[in-house]
């Protein structure tokens, strides 16, 4: 179905998540991203597993149906301009709960050069009302990427609800488009020339100090 979407309006698809059972006979959270031929691009399996425990409020541990993956996944995707010039950009893929995890998002920019970090994912309404925008616009601060947050919409009639608002941020931080919490087709124009001036603004990406970072030197303080 996704093979033929991708191929029947020309999109690159990255496929949401659905539980794949792989040849080690192990279930995962997976999504699949399509390229405008219809082929299968890859395959991301979420990496970090939504195990917490809410005192009162809030109970799920998917560890207990899903194991977690080994691999990160990104591609590159070209882009044709106004003037039919073509660009290309690289996409990383995390699901729901990795968006929660800096150190993700943070290879997926300064190790791989992705420019847009797409998440599909599914908060609860207790979560997503705490944080779902909130984490949208830090991993934005954090890689200084495009980042996208797609959701299912709000059903109160399933056993699981989602928060939905899907929503897109700017590599400022900055909300460019939100959605509500009825199904609806969310679209942005994304300039990804500001990631140039964005990054030497403010080049983070230069002063990191992975001597100290990998290496830590640890003081302790006597009283």
């Amino acid at each position: 179905m996704l093979s033929n979407a991708a191929k029947s309006h020309k999109i690159w698809l990255v496929g949401g998540s659905i539980s794949e059972r792989g040849s080690d006979g192990k279930i995962y959270n997976c999504c699949a991203t399509y390229n405008p031929d219809g082929e299968l691009v890859g395959l991301y399996r979420k990496l970090h597993l939504f195990d917490i425990d809410i005192p009162g409020q809030f109970t799920f541990k998917e560890s207990a149906s899903l194991s977690s993956g080994k691999e990160t996944f990104s591609f590159e995707m070209p882009l044709k301009s106004s003037e039919n010039k073509i660009s290309v950009i690289r996409v990383g893929i995390g699901i729901c709960y990795d968006i929660r995890f800096p150190e993700l998002s943070l290879l997926y920019a300064n190790q791989l050069g992705c420019q847009l970090l797409l998440f599909p994912a599914a908060f609860n309404p207790k979560t997503g009302s705490l944080h779902w925008e909130l984490l949208g616009r830090a991993r934005a601060l954090d890689t200084q990427c495009y980042v996208g947050m797609c959701s299912p919409a709000c059903n109160l009639e399933l056993d699981y609800i989602s928060y939905a608002e899907s929503l897109i941020t700017s590599p400022w931080g900055m909300v460019i488009a939100k959605g509500g919490k009825e199904e609806e087709i969310l679209t942005a124009n994304l300039d990804f020339s500001e990631l140039k001036h964005v990054r030497e603004s403010i080049p983070i990406g230069r002063q990191r100090r992975l001597d100290i970072y990998s290496t830590p030197k640890v003081v302790k303080k006597q009283l």
